[in-house]
């Protein structure tokens, strides 16, 4: 221990934050680990094992502590306005697979919606070329408790449910409007259906990236759910902008033609951002959700229920070492803070 007070100062920020990350969930038993490797595929693989001795957990408490006390000595000459506690749910992008590809959010923030009844989810986009259609497809994997499998709306299954509606599958997305998908939800009711989460894919049908049609996601609240949504999501009022809860560009590649964007927490009323490319399949055939071997490819469920139990340290913590001032902005999502971690990569 002696020996790591001696010799912290050298290591980095992100190794140190790292490690921090390490130490603050080696109490937590945790069923769903999964990796990225490099060529994209994830994989589940064996949970960290339990803290089994009291002198093992002093030993680990003592090391948290020894570590905020380096940030406070790293980051206390550094001022900030007043941080919202949302900045909790806001994972520092501490790898290169921990920022996500196709935005500036880290893989695992939740977005708060607010107290929102009826959320309007979807893409708006445009053809690449002039006369050449571009065509995006959008899609919903409603899931149950313990990520149990329920139906799927979009452009391949149902238009309509009780508590959602499609708006309808779009091939051609000419200027000046372009086009929209979109999926109507009302929350409160899907949640109460047993429906918590809301899983929303992209599928690039026709085209070469999302990032040349000018793909944006957008969330906006609405009044009520509409069976007749087919000329909107034509002509360019599908998301307007005194009602959006948030919008950001997609920026894949072109080699990333299918993606998971991200979770609607029903319950909680979140958007949590995953942003992956879409795995093969929905559940595993062969083990069940959650029970796969160490050499088993992750499927959605898998994945997605790693990403809603992991613990990771947070844009708040980072900013609670720096020193308060009033007289700067508040770090709100309000002011959009959490959309540009241009500023934040330079203290990791």
């Amino acid at each position: 221990m002696s020996l790591f007070k001696k010799t912290i100062n050298k290591i980095s920020n992100r190794v140190l934050w790292q490690l921090y990350g390490y130490f603050i969930q080696r109490d937590i038993m945790d069923d769903y680990r999964i990796i990225r490797l490099k060529t994209g595929k994830l994989k589940m693989i064996s949970p960290l094992q339990p803290i089994s001795t009291e002198a093992s957990i002093d030993t680990i408490i003592s090391i948290i502590d020894i570590i905020k006390v380096e940030f406070q000595n790293r980051y206390s000459k550094f001022k900030i306005g007043k941080v919202e506690e949302a900045m909790k749910k806001v994972p520092l992008p501490l790898n290169m697979r921990s920022a996500s590809d196709g935005t500036q959010l880290p893989f695992g923030t939740r977005i708060p919606l607010g107290d929102v009844d009826y959320l309007r989810f979807g893409v708006h986009w445009f053809n690449e070329e002039e006369g050449i259609p571009t065509d995006i497809d959008l899609s919903g994997v409603f899931y149950g408790d313990y990520f149990s499998y329920s139906r799927e709306i979009g452009w391949y299954s149902d238009y309509q449910t009780v508590f959602s509606v499609f708006s309808g599958d779009l091939v051609n997305a000419p200027k000046p409007h372009g086009a929209a998908e979109f999926i109507d939800v009302e929350l409160n009711e899907a949640y109460l259906s047993g429906l918590p989460y809301v899983a929303i894919f992209l599928n690039l049908f026709a085209g070469n990236s999302f990032e040349t049609s000018h793909a944006v996601i957008n969330a906006q609240r609405i009044e009520s759910l509409d069976d007749d949504l087919r000329d909107i999501a034509m002509n360019g009022e599908a998301f307007e902008p005194a009602r959006l809860l948030f919008s950001t560009p997609i920026k894949k590649c072109s080699d990333i033609k299918q993606m998971l964007v991200c979770l609607i927490d029903t319950e909680n009323k979140e958007v949590i951002w995953i942003d992956m490319p879409k795995v093969t399949r929905l559940l595993s055939a062969e083990y069940g959700l959650g029970s796969c071997s160490k050499s088993d490819v992750a499927t959605t469920g898998d994945m997605i229920q790693a990403f809603i139990s992991r613990t990771q340290p947070s844009l708040f913590e980072l900013y609670s070492f720096f020193e308060y001032d009033p007289k700067l902005p508040d770090v709100s999502w309000a002011n959009k803070s959490p959309y540009d971690l241009s500023g934040v990569m330079g203290f990791l």
